[in-house]
């Protein structure tokens, strides 16, 4: 283990840390103390996941150490000129603030989130962080799909359909998974004294016959450093669906080269005919069941899955089903006027919702009545509904992007005219997807040969960007092996990104072979080839060229 001293910060590291690791240290160091962005490239092999971790670790250490002290300096626990002295120290390392300033830090310690593109690679920082000295409370988030444990949520074919069948459960106490999660004591000692990562999550989970899934949630709420994809982070929705604050907090987005096209993705959406039909065709299905039910007299029982139909008035359903038919209307209109379909400015989405009476004040009403919709569809769903796509869901997430501002500014709609634009044009319906739709439904594209998509495109992934920011966000570093050019990258992000670093490689110029060798020393061919790669021949004689 060697101790380096970085700005007043000592981080314990593994080993010695090479050059170019202590100068990415020193801007991770850099970025904390300042409270600033930083755009951090080192090539890949150089360590940089293992210096994030530490560096930021080290800081936030120190961080609550003055926060500590000063506490016990106001309540008169703590004075002398050694006091005095740790204090400076101290608050320098922290945040550059001396005693001799007027603006004392707040006294929050700020929490980390770390994103990375993929699990497997929150995976891997998670296994780096085992290998240092540094034990946080660690959370890791994942979704259902690789957290749950309950057979019948499994069984689901979508991620909606198990959001859906999942809360249900959880809110009528018929998930003995999650129930065991109110027992104090379980398993309290490994959760605290271990570092899980999903696998450890899921096993844990098992062993003790508890829901990882709100296990994760939980640990969120005491939890110093979180791990999670990026797209958790960027996109509001998941934010939101996660209630995941970062306020005041410090997010390092590693393996961040891709970033400008998840930030893009995450305020864009496409919809389809055979979407917009499906939704249709979702509402049909709940008005025809409220319906039996009213005759059954079944209406007011709750049901297996714990779910009434008693929230939910017919005529709402249907109101919203003339919205879907008169938006599916004025689509076909547009694309009937013009062949070759029509590109707008993104201020257009809103023109074209108008129409349809969707606008801000409806919005909120149109999403809440989607929610118990899904949620009664997925509670009574029979054989037949078991291959639903449930695209209401997706249609309620179009609208939440659509309408993510709730009192937009001047300024807000110049940028959505200036960044997005609305596309529709006329497709060939996918034969595939149009059997599964019902030969009587009420929608057009049932019996239409030709289809259309809707797009809503953002072509700027500092949208996504100010509004990370416009959260209080304490710090922000980007860091990737490959993010040059720096200036354009920065531009793309439109945010003030101060600190940058361009690094070297840590293997010299000496210590580099560059030739091309046609076969291994026992004359084997080196064909690299994908179905060569795991012949035994090729590995052994590939291992020799290099041992020799």
């Amino acid at each position: 283990m060697s101790l380096v001293n970085i700005k007043g910060v000592e981080i314990n590291f593994p080993y010695k840390p090479y050059d170019c690791q202590v100068k990415y240290m020193e801007k991770v160091i850099q970025c904390l103390q300042e409270g600033k962005n930083g755009i951090l490239e080192s090539p890949t092999g150089t360590g940089k996941t293992l210096c994030l971790l530490c560096a930021t670790l080290a800081w936030r250490d120190t961080y609550l150490a003055h926060l500590q002290l000063n506490l016990k300096v106001q309540e008169r626990k703590a004075s002398g000129q050694f006091c005095d002295d740790l204090q400076e120290n101290l608050g320098q390392a922290a945040v550059g603030w001396t005693s001799e300033e007027n603006d004392a830090p707040e006294y929050d310690v700020p929490k980390i989130i770390y994103t990375s593109r993929t699990h497997s690679q929150l995976t891997q920082a998670v296994n780096e962080l085992k290998n240092t000295i540094y034990k946080p409370k660690v959370c890791v988030l994942g979704s259902r799909e690789q957290l749950c444990i309950h057979p019948q949520v499994l069984e689901q074919e979508t991620h909606t359909a198990k959001m859906h069948l999942c809360r249900t459960k959880v809110e009528t106490k018929k998930c003995h998974f999650y129930n065991n999660l109110e027992q104090e004591d379980t398993g309290n000692k490994e959760l605290s004294s271990e570092i899980l990562d999903i696998e450890d999550l899921v096993g844990f989970g098992k062993r003790q016959s508890c829901c990882p899934y709100y296990l994760s949630r939980n640990q969120k709420k005491v939890a110093e450093i979180v791990f999670m994809p990026y797209n958790y982070l960027i996109d509001a929705k998941s934010r939101s669906a996660n209630s995941i604050d970062i306020s005041k907090s410090v997010i390092l987005f590693d393996e961040a080269h891709n970033i400008e096209r998840i930030c893009e993705e995450a305020m864009s959406f496409d919809l389809t005919s055979f979407d917009i039909a499906s939704c249709i065709e979702d509402l049909d299905k709940c008005l025809d069941t409220l319906s039996n039910m009213e005759e059954d007299g079944t209406l007011s029982l709750v049901d297996d899955g714990g779910n009434s139909g008693d929230g939910l008035d017919k005529k709402e359903i249907a109101y919203m089903k003339g919205l879907l038919l008169l938006l599916e209307e004025e689509i076909h209109n547009i694309i009937s006027s013009s062949s070759q379909g029509i590109t707008k400015p993104g201020s257009y989405i809103f023109e074209l919702l108008r129409k349809v009476k969707i606008t801000h004040e409806t919005e909120k009403q149109i999403l809440d009545q989607i929610e118990k919709v899904c949620t009664f569809l997925v509670a009574n769903q029979t054989s037949g509904l078991k291959q639903k796509q449930f695209l209401l869901s997706k249609f309620a997430d179009a609208l939440k992007i659509v309408f993510q501002n709730s009192a937009p500014t001047e300024s807000d709609n110049e940028d959505i005219s200036r960044y997005y634009k609305v596309h529709i044009q006329e497709q060939d319906n996918d034969n595939s997807k149009k059997k599964q739709l019902d030969v009587w439904s009420t929608s057009k594209a049932a019996s239409s040969k030709k289809g259309y998509s809707l797009g809503y495109w953002c072509f700027s992934p500092g949208e996504t960007m100010k509004q990370l920011m416009k959260s209080n966000v304490r710090s922000m570093i980007l860091t990737s092996g490959t993010l040059s050019p720096l200036q354009s990258f920065k531009a793309e992000l439109q945010i003030d990104i101060p600190v940058e670093l361009q690094n070297p490689h840590v293997i010299k110029k000496h210590q580099m072979f560059v030739g091309v060798l046609k076969t291994g020393p026992d004359a084997v061919v080196l064909n690299s080839s994908f179905k060569n790669r795991n012949s035994e021949k090729y590995l052994a004689s590939l291992g020799n060229a290099i041992g020799e």
